[in-house]
């Protein structure tokens, strides 16, 4: 584990900051992860209390489905992001044209014909 100054914004004591879950792929699935378990609770949580209440037993249903598009809707960007780590692309928020003008402000460097940028 590094724990050089420049590191220290990502971790502290060895813990992901869970505010900063979008820049690491592993903490943002934990966290999504964690996400999906509370919303379960929650959503089984007021699901029983109103069919105590009302006998609407359809309503066990309703929200199982409803929790399961809340999943995959959010799981949806993680596996998007999976895969491009799988296949090397280009990591989101990169612009190479950025990277290029910044190469070529460099002293004594002329031109630049092929970037590779790869994820983590």
């Amino acid at each position: 584990m590094d724990s050089s100054p420049g590191n220290c914004n990502k971790q502290h004591h060895g813990v992901p900051v869970l505010w900063q879950q979008e820049k690491e792929l592993n903490a943002k699935s934990a966290y999504l992860h964690l996400f999906a378990d509370a919303l379960i609770s929650l959503g089984v949580v007021v699901t029983g209390i109103i069919i105590v209440y009302t006998g609407w037993y359809w309503l066990d249903a309703v929200t199982g489905i409803i929790i399961m598009i809340i999943i995959l809707i959010t799981a949806w960007g993680l596996l998007r992001d999976s895969f491009k780590m799988t296949i090397d692309a280009v990591p989101s928020g990169i612009e190479l044209e950025n990277i290029k003008k910044i190469i070529l402000q460099i002293a004594h460097v002329k031109n630049k014909w092929v970037t590779y940028m790869y994820g983590r």
